[in-house]
C-alpha cells in the first residue's frame, strides 16, 4: 500500500473517531461534561483501536495525541463558558494548537505507511503474549484519554497567572522541539 493510500485510510479512522465522539456529545445532553469528553474521547479511542487490530498497526493512534486535545478543548471551552475568558482561552489554545500542528505535520511527514508501526507497540504487545489484546489496548491506545480528563480539573483552580508562566515554558519548547525535530531530520 503507497503511503497516499495509508494516510487517506488513517483520515477514515480519525473521521470515524471523531464522528463517534460528536454523536455521543450531541445526545448526551446536560450534565457533567468533562465526563462527557471523557466518555466521547473513549469512544473515540475504541474506533482507532479498531482500525489498528484491523490492520495491524498500532501506530494509527500515534496521530491522535494530536488531533484529539485540540478538539477535546474546543469542546471544553464551549461547554463550560470559558470561551468569554479570552485571556486565558488563548493562554491555552495557542500553544496547545502550535503543539499540534507540529506534531501532526512532523508525523505525517516521517510515517512511513501501514508496514511502519512505532517500535514501542510491538515491545508493549510482546511483553504478556496471552494478554497482547489487552495490552494494546490499555497499554498503547486507552490510557490517552485519561490525560486531559485530569487536566481539565487542574485548568479550573488555577489562575491567569499560572497559566501564563505555564504559557511561556509550553510555547518555548514547543518552538524549541521544532528546530530539534528539523536538526534531526537534516542529520538522518
Amino acid at each position: 500500500m503507497t503511503k497516499k493510500k495509508a494516510l487517506l485510510w488513517i483520515v477514515v479512522a480519525y473521521a470515524a473517531a471523531i464522528a463517534a465522539g460528536a454523536f455521543y456529545l450531541f445526545y448526551a445532553g446536560e450534565g457533567n461534561y468533562l465526563w462527557h469528553a471523557f466518555i466521547a474521547d473513549t469512544l473515540a479511542t475504541l474506533v482507532i483501536f479498531v482500525f489498528s487490530r484491523s490492520f495491524k498497526n498500532s501506530s494509527f493512534y500515534d496521530a491522535y495525541w494530536s488531533v484529539i486535545p485540540p478538539l477535546l478543548l474546543l469542546y471544553w471551552f464551549y461547554t463550560a463558558g470559558d470561551i468569554g475568558d479570552n485571556l486565558r482561552y488563548y493562554l491555552i489554545a495557542i500553544p496547545l494548537w502550535f503543539w499540534a500542528i507540529r506534531l501532526t505535520f512532523n508525523w505525517a511527514k516521517h510515517w512511513q505507511g501501514i508496514h511502519h508501526e512505532d517500535w514501542r507497540y510491538p515491545m508493549v504487545r510482546d511483553r504478556f503474549p496471552k494478554l497482547e489484546f489487552f495490552s494494546d489496548f490499555f497499554g498503547t491506545h486507552y490510557f490517552t484519554p485519561a490525560g486531559p480528563f485530569w487536566q481539565r480539573r487542574v485548568y479550573n483552580t488555577v489562575d491567569i497567572p499560572f497559566h501564563a508562566i505555564r504559557y511561556n515554558f509550553c510555547f518555548n519548547d514547543i518552538s524549541f522541539l521544532f528546530y530539534e525535530t528539523a536538526s534531526f531530520h537534516a542529520a538522518t
